[in-house]
């Protein structure tokens, strides 16, 4: 037997009903009040003595950058590239002690950029593996950095010392290779000697990029060729470096190849050159004497 139900008045039904929808209103009217002040009060706990962020665009020759601020720091920025047919983006950010500088086009390589002993250090990472590696150091002939290159320079009476590694040889054979415009961004950007910090080298890469040719420094071999070339002659009155050593160490941090002047008095100083760690050939010269036979033996190792 079916159960019956009592046929409702359609007019009080209506009522109820329309009552009963402007309550759900009320309702959810009160609930999103609710929310957005839980939002406000949520987002004013997080900024609680932090300013606003903000954006700064700066155009720049074929490009801008878009510097992100954050209590009038610097946070993290972008720089990007069009031309006709092109585009693409370099992003510069920095993660605790760690510059990361990634390339949108050539999402398998990334450079680091970090502070070892006070000095500015730097890797180019490609498929998760370290291809190269360049850092400024004090040189220490009891403590060289092993299977590495190490060039010394004196500039302005202090002697500037750099390490390399490399391991290009890895993907000599590689056709899918997809790295140059970060290999040109790695070897192109400046790296200092001096004594440094994090925040100091993060805001010298700003900087750079807020200058209206630093793409055309970068990727444009004949702009940095010619850039080069006047900026020597521009401080053509300035102590032009002189070299001091080139030498490759092996796996234990001994010297397998190279060449290292030493001073010995006010004008003269006895250079070596060392062929699989020995010694094979030391004549005394001055300083500037030197500078041929550094620069000859340098090249004839990188030819080989």
């Amino acid at each position: 037997m079916k159960k019956k139900y009592p046929i409702t008045n359609s007019k009080h039904s209506l009522l109820k009903s329309k009552c009963y929808w402007q309550s759900c209103e009320r309702y959810k009217m009160r609930y999103k009040q609710i929310l957005i002040l839980f939002v406000i009060l949520l987002k004013s706990s997080f900024s609680i003595g932090q300013e606003p962020d903000s954006l700064v665009v700066e155009k720049i020759e074929s490009g801008k950058t878009i510097k992100k601020f954050v209590n009038k720091k610097i946070e993290s920025f972008d720089v990007e590239m069009y031309a006709m047919n092109y585009g693409n983006v370099l992003s510069f950010s920095k993660i605790n002690d760690t510059i990361f500088i990634k390339n949108a086009d050539e999402s398998n390589a990334i450079i680091k950029v970090f502070v070892k002993n006070n000095k500015e250090t730097r890797e180019l990472i490609y498929k998760k593996k370290q291809l190269l590696y360049v850092g400024s150091i004090d040189f220490d002939l009891n403590n060289l950095p092993p299977s590495s290159s190490i060039i010394s320079k004196l500039s302005n009476n202090v002697v500037e010392s750099y390490v390399s590694k490399s391991d290009l040889e890895s993907i000599a054979y590689d056709d899918n290779r997809d790295f140059e415009k970060s290999f040109k961004l790695f070897g192109r950007l400046d790296i200092s000697y001096k004594p440094t910090t994090i925040e100091l080298i993060f805001n010298s890469f700003a900087d750079f990029f807020s200058k209206e040719d630093a793409l055309l420094k970068i990727y444009s071999s004949k702009y940095a060729q010619q850039y080069a070339k006047e900026y020597q002659e521009k401080h053509k009155e300035e102590t032009i470096p002189l070299f001091i050593s080139f030498v490759q160490t092996n796996e234990v941090s001994e010297i397998k190849n190279g060449i290292i002047w030493t001073k010995k008095d006010d004008k003269n100083g006895i250079y070596n050159i060392y062929h699989e760690n020995k010694i094979v050939k030391s004549e005394v010269k001055s300083l500037e004497e030197v500078q041929n036979i550094i620069v000859e033996y340098t090249e004839s190792i990188y030819k080989d």
